[in-house]
């Protein structure tokens, strides 16, 4: 009902509470009630095959297109996208790695990536008005962001000055709705901040999967001059970062957004969030100053900006009897081979002398990433010692021969 007032919003539904027949159901009512005319469905791969089964089961006379491998051939594509276009479909439901192939009007993308540099440039004549106060690394990042994003938008000035209209880009296709299944994996979206130095963010330069869905969902909502125009569907729609709540509005709120004045992360943060210096452990265990963003303020005035598109449900609510779950932790404490590994390894951190682990030097490209090589021994060297080196024995306190153990007495 929800999603049929506002047209759109966020199903914060839990595992197990039916969240693709709400999609279906949802998809198919929008079409009947003029809401939507040609609605569409993405999923993971694993899932698109059940979400159409369950959308025949409810509605079997409904006319769908279920998108194949066959039909993403490069041979087959351009009809497939004509096809969409040319037909009225209840709804089309296909992967997300399919959705991703559909080409994305080159205007809307170009609108996009000029906002973004906007913000870019404004962002840096900020930084330049501070003078001292500011590192070289973060003029270099914003800098590089913004030549990134200027060749990105030359590259479409020359697709518009080249273009064929031979193959239907996503806005020709007359989609009015999408509802995204499992909505997380578009978490990565780019955003704009001058707080380099805060840790716990996310990747600001963001993927190229979740730039698609927005360049479909502005489409959309250009055509219909409103917010929304989409439904996300997730379990877990915050996962882990303070920003994944910021980017839920940017997809879906554009225009409210704008009206509050919020053009960018650091407006948003700056209204609703509060950054704290304090001390933490570092991947070598040495103690050091953290920048982060701990806190939310003005919890009910954000709240509320969040319910107001969201229906929220757990297990409990709508009945689903689960048994308990009691978790019993083991501390185990290390093998003498991984105290002497752990001493190793911290240096190994500090350094980046990979020869101190027992390998050959670090090439130029591994040192860039020595922090996540570290990470990588320091799971394997947690679980097993020899997942790092078979030669080492079979301790009894290791995690997995521990974990043996207790499987099998309980058993």
């Amino acid at each position: 009902w929800m999603l049929k007032q506002n047209g759109g919003g966020i199903a914060d539904h839990e595992v197990g509470t039916g969240k693709t027949l709400i999609m279906c159901i949802a998809a198919h009512e929008m079409k009947r009630l003029s809401l939507a005319h040609k609605p569409m469905i993405i999923g993971l791969k694993a899932n698109v095959a059940e979400i159409a089964a369950t959308y025949r089961t409810a509605y079997p006379q409904a006319h769908i297109l279920y998108a194949s491998e066959k039909d993403f051939s490069t041979q087959n594509r351009v009809r497939f996208f004509n096809n969409i276009r040319n037909n009225d479909y209840d709804c089309i439901i296909m992967s997300h790695d399919q959705f991703g192939k559909i080409p994305q009007s080159v205007e809307i993308r170009q609108n996009i990536l000029q906002e973004e540099l906007d913000t870019v440039e404004e962002n840096l004549d900020v930084l330049r008005g501070q003078g001292r106060n500011i590192s070289v690394s973060m003029l270099k990042g914003l800098e590089k962001r913004k030549h990134n994003l200027l060749a990105r938008l030359e590259k479409i000035e020359h697709e518009i000055n080249s273009r064929k209209d031979d193959v239907a880009d996503f806005a020709q296709m007359g989609i009015d709705h999408i509802f995204v299944d499992e909505s997380h994996q578009f978490k990565n979206l780019m955003f704009n901040t001058r707080h380099d130095r805060v840790a716990g963010l996310g990747n600001s330069e963001g993927s190229q999967k979740a730039l698609n869905l927005l360049f479909a969902i502005r489409t959309i909502q250009e055509r219909s001059g409103k917010d929304l125009g989409a439904t996300f569907l997730s379990g877990t729609t915050i996962s882990n970062s303070l920003t994944e709540l910021y980017l839920l509005f940017k997809y879906l709120r554009p225009k409210e957004l704008e009206r509050q004045d919020i053009r960018c992360f650091d407006a948003w943060a700056a209204i609703f969030a509060k950054k704290t210096t304090d001390f933490e452990f570092s991947v070598t265990n040495n103690i050091i100053q953290k920048e982060r963003f701990r806190y939310f303020i003005k919890v009910p005035e954000l709240a509320a900006f969040y319910n107001e598109i969201t229906d929220y449900r757990t297990a409990e609510d709508v009945g689903v009897v689960r048994p308990d779950k009691h978790e019993i932790l083991h501390n185990i404490p290390p093998t003498p081979d991984q105290e002497v590994f752990i001493k190793k390894f911290m240096e190994f951190a500090k350094s980046g002398d990979a020869t101190i682990l027992g390998r050959e030097k670090l090439s130029e490209t591994e040192e860039k990433a020595k922090m996540l090589i570290a990470t990588d021994y320091a799971r394997k060297m947690a679980l097993d010692m020899r997942m790092i080196d078979p030669t080492y024995g079979d301790h009894p306190d290791n995690k997995a021969s521990h974990c043996a153990r207790m499987i099998a007495e309980y058993y």
